[in-house]
Order: structure tokens, then sequence, then C-alpha cells
């Protein structure tokens, strides 16, 4: 066993723990990338664009939104509204309350949450 020496066990013990430290570190560096990419605009073909949340289905009234129900997609940044949910986190558990077709901005307005009824449902004029 001249082969495995105390010298060239350290020697890859070192070279492991180094290989460790360098994906930690690139993991590190990639998070901080990513958190550093601005999600209001991109540039592609000179139109600015912003990522918002969009349903991936057609999402039907009284359906309660999943965060799988969710994705992101561009849209333009002019036609960003006031009344267009642009956070994953605020969507999520409402309950559809008008249509919402797929790939397109989810609106405050079709949305209501969990156990609140709609004026139709109540009878209040």
């Amino acid at each position: 066993m001249k082969f495995l020496t105390p010298a060239r066990v350290m020697l890859a013990v070192v070279a492991m723990l180094g290989v460790f430290v360098m994906l930690g570190f690139f993991s590190v560096m990639k998070t901080l990338d990513a958190l550093e990419q601005p999600q209001l605009t991109r540039q592609r073909e000179g139109l600015e664009t912003r990522t918002i949340p969009m349903a991936v289905t057609t999402l039907k009234p009284g359906t309660v939104i999943r965060s799988d129900d969710l994705g992101s997609g561009l849209w333009p940044a002019r036609e960003v509204r006031g009344d267009m949910l642009l956070s994953k986190g605020v969507i999520v558990g409402k309950v559809v309350q008008k249509e919402i077709n797929a790939a397109t901005p989810i609106h405050a307005a079709s949305l209501k949450r969990l156990g609140e009824y709609s004026k139709e449902y109540v009878g209040v004029p």
C-alpha cells in the first residue's frame, strides 16, 4: 500500500474541500446574480417589458389559485395598469371571480379572497 500514503490522503481531502468551497461560492454568486437582475425592465427588440405573473391555463370562476396555476411572462411595460397584480404571493390563495385566460395579466377585479362573497351572491345592490 505504498500508493495510499498519509500525504496523498491529505491532498485528496484538501482537493475535495476546495471543490466544495468553489461549488458553494458559485451557488452564492448565482443567487446574488438572480437577485440583481431587474425584473422591471428587459430590452427585447427595443421594447421595454416587465415580468408579471400570468395564469398557465384558463382559470374558471370559483377556482382557488395555487402556485402551480401561475407562471411568469413578459408584458409591455407601457401596458401595465394599476389594477394588474404584479406579485405571485398576492394571487395565491385567492378565488377566481371572473374567468382568467391563460398568458394574460391577472387583474384585481378578477379575484376575491377565500370566503369573500361577491355582491350578486349576497344580494347587495
